[in-house]
């Protein structure tokens, strides 16, 4: 192969460049046309990595607020109900569901906790039954209702903030419109 071609790391074929000019200036002292290829390769592969790697990271995507808070029936706290944050503008809803206590944390994905910053529309539901094997219902503890009205969008709203949210929701037994 003459001198004034060299090989290109990513396709290891034959490209004219500036090597006999480096050469004249003393910059490259060998011949880089002769990379074995398992070299090229790897180079190659340390670099795809890299790339990727700077595009996973936990900081892509909206901003978000962390969302905690408890919703409560009549003052009580209400255990096993899903929520979900739904963004007012274009977005992703977060989700989540209360604990024995009432009380929620919001998921953006599985990596990210809260919902992005803005106006969202609160959905509370009653999270389905637990089953067994078998199909049947497995009774735990005291079954509450929520009305159906805090299922539509729109009933409840609220606004998530950059940092810390602490939003609890006091919902009301009577299934008024």
């Amino acid at each position: 192969m003459p001198q004034y071609l060299m090989t290109t790391m990513i396709e290891n074929r034959p490209l004219p460049v500036i090597e006999p000019f480096l050469r004249k200036a003393g910059v490259v002292k060998r011949d880089t046309s002769r990379c074995s290829v398992s070299l090229q390769r790897m180079v190659v592969a340390c670099a795809a990595a890299a790339c990727l790697s700077l595009g996973c990271g936990a900081g892509d995507g909206p901003q978000l607020g962390n969302v905690t808070g408890t919703i409560t029936i009549n003052g009580a706290p209400v255990p096993g109900l899903n929520v979900t944050f739904v963004p007012e503008a274009k977005g992703s809803p977060s989700y989540g569901g209360t604990d024995e206590n009432g009380m929620y944390r919001l998921m953006f994905n599985r990596q990210r906790t809260g919902a992005e910053v803005g106006k969202h529309n609160v959905v509370i539901e009653n999270r389905e039954p637990e089953t067994d094997d078998s199909g049947n219902r497995i009774l735990s503890g005291v079954v509450v209702t929520v009305p159906q009205k805090y299922s539509q969008p729109g009933t409840l709203s609220t606004e998530v903030r950059p940092g810390q949210n602490k939003l609890d929701f006091a919902l009301d037994a009577a299934d008024k419109p």
